[in-house]
């Protein structure tokens, strides 16, 4: 008798276990997501949380199709007026990045942004269009391509003295962009974010005579220039290829060569007539 009831109680919390186990599954699945699963509510580039009063901009940043690892991002707000003409109202964010996979994503407060990334070689990539960032929302695919990347760069001198101030343009062959740059205190000039290829390299100051390179910046990424005087600035020919104080020593130096030349000549002179100097002294004796 006490097995027969055992057994039917046994038989009934199986039962009882059948029936409930589904409804417990059910609604453990209608409460919470499975692990590595992702539900409607977390899916897509508005899953990002936002802080409250933001909105969101996103992309990646790409240089010949492989990931820029390591770059800076650049918002600044913009506004228009009623002939439509942009002007920035001075609300700028940066930040430096450092992804493996070139990716970002910045928070930003509602407004028109202009966009640009700056690569570690000094390469600026403008986004061409604005950027409307609206409350609570994500733009997406906002991306950024580096074209290929170079820098140029080299010293110019005179006559071994570094020389500051000189213009130097870098003109890709076959096109009319012009870069431009001047040499600095220590006559040191340098060129970023170039696209490789040949290009023309134009040196020029006020004073000295052009100089013209084509240079290959692929091949050879810097070039040393001596330039040549041909004249005091705005005073071309007083000493072909001397400067102001070059050429006063020069002046110096030549009227101490007369002067020299002048006195040896008087000494030999004399020495060959002694009787001038004697006729002199009796002439002096003479009248004392």
């Amino acid at each position: 008798m006490k097995k027969a009831a055992v057994a039917a109680f046994a038989l009934l919390a199986v039962l009882l276990a059948s029936v409930l186990m589904p409804c417990a599954l059910t609604a453990q699945d209608s409460s919470s997501p499975i692990l590595g699963a992702s539900s409607s509510a977390n899916s897509g580039s508005d899953s990002h949380d936002l802080a409250k009063g933001k909105g969101g901009v996103e992309g990646k940043v790409m240089m010949r199709n492989s990931p820029v690892e390591d770059y800076t991002i650049t918002f600044e707000e913009v506004e228009f007026n009623e002939e439509n003409e942009m002007s920035l109202t001075g609300l700028k964010y940066t930040k430096e990045i450092t992804s493996t996979s070139g990716e970002y994503a910045v928070q930003l407060s509602p407004g028109q942004y202009s966009a640009k990334a700056i690569s570690t070689s000094k390469e600026v990539v403008t986004y061409p269009t604005t950027i409307k960032i609206t409350e609570g929302q994500w733009n997406s695919g906002i991306d950024f391509q580096f074209v290929n990347s170079y820098s140029f760069h080299g010293n110019v001198s005179y006559s071994g003295m570094k020389l500051s101030g000189v213009n130097v343009s870098l003109t890709p062959i076959g096109e009319n962009t012009k870069n431009v740059t001047q040499t600095d205190s220590d006559g040191h000039y340098q060129f970023n974010g170039l696209t490789g290829g040949v290009y023309e390299l134009l040196f020029q100051k006020d004073g000295f005579a052009d100089e013209r390179q084509i240079i290959d910046i692929i091949v050879q990424p810097y070039f040393n220039t001596s330039m040549m005087r041909t004249g005091l600035p705005g005073i071309n020919g007083f000493i072909l290829e001397y400067d102001f104080q070059h050429s006063m020593m020069v002046v110096g130096l030549v009227g101490m060569i007369v002067m020299i030349a002048i006195s040896l000549a008087v000494r030999y002179y004399l020495t060959r007539n002694p009787n001038m100097i004697l006729n002199d002294d009796v002439k002096e004796k003479s009248e004392e």
